[in-house]
């Protein structure tokens, strides 16, 4: 992720994920950011063992941990929808 190299951009009004996660927040209508542990694993920012964001690495390249999706289980229930017909 090039995150860090933005110096002029205000990290407390940018959220970052993968593809998913757009489309999750684009179909909750901003409610939810959050992805799966198989693309938060995609990343290389996912510690395989706890399946949440890596600390060290998010540390290592600057990486704000709040702008990041929460992961869920790829099972998991992330949104109610209602579409209307």
């Amino acid at each position: 992720m090039a995150i860090r190299y933005f110096t002029d951009v205000d990290l407390n009004n940018v959220l970052a994920g993968t593809i998913d996660t757009w489309v999750l927040w684009n179909l909750t209508g901003g409610k939810v950011h959050a992805t799966d542990h198989s693309n938060a694993s995609r990343t290389m920012l996912m510690n395989l063992k706890t399946c949440e964001w890596d600390e060290n690495l998010l540390k290592l390249l600057q990486i704000p941990a709040h702008i990041l999706p929460q992961i869920q289980p790829s099972l998991g229930v992330f949104e109610l929808l209602m579409l209307l017909c």
